[in-house]
């Protein structure tokens, strides 16, 4: 009877084991990526780790346009999700974060967006009402650029990114073209 006992006990704890070392950290959320392994397919994560927000920022132009400042709110609002409170947002001016930021706006009003994408055009050289997402990674985290050629094609980004359950995000950049809920993604890796 002892002998069963025991068999028993070791067995529950191997299974124990290997449930908190295999599957676990997938349920939990608790997965650890290399970060040069992330992609857009990974939204929230890293930004949200845990069910917490991952050293995050959003960070919106010095005089954000109406326009961003909404598309700073949606993004903020889906990453949100069940949380007490919104993650910082911050104008360029005042970031001196170094986790994971999400830089929402135009390229010419936010130095660091131009560095990051190698321009400072306004319309990011997109055709009329194209968005864009773009993943970097960094020394110190990843950047999630928001943006597009103009005011409705940053609103599209922002769309596709506070619903990003119901469209296929892959890769490290996405431009998001159409209007309202008729939103189509070209991926590109």
């Amino acid at each position: 009877m002892e002998k069963g006992v025991i068999l028993i006990a070791g067995i529950s704890l191997f299974l124990m084991l290997l449930f908190l070392v295999g599957v676990g950290p997938v349920i939990t959320g608790n997965v650890i990526k290399n970060p040069s392994e992330v992609s857009l397919a990974d939204f929230p994560y890293p930004f949200i780790k845990n069910n917490a927000y991952n050293q995050l920022t959003i960070v919106v132009p010095e005089n954000p346009s109406k326009e961003e400042a909404q598309a700073a709110l949606a993004i903020a609002d889906i990453v949100r999700q069940s949380r007490d409170f919104n993650p910082p947002i911050l104008s360029v001016k005042k970031d001196t974060h170094k986790g994971n930021r999400i830089l929402v706006g135009m390229p010419c009003k936010n130095p660091e967006m131009q560095k990051k994408l190698g321009t400072n055009a306004c319309d990011v050289n997109l055709p009329e009402a194209k968005g864009m997402l773009s993943l970097t990674h960094e020394k110190y985290g990843l950047t999630l650029i928001v943006t597009g050629s103009d005011a409705r094609g940053l609103q599209n980004a922002a769309a596709v990114l506070a619903n990003a359950d119901f469209y296929p995000l892959a890769g490290e950049k996405i431009l998001v073209e159409g209007s309202g809920k008729a939103l189509s993604l070209s991926i590109e890796e």
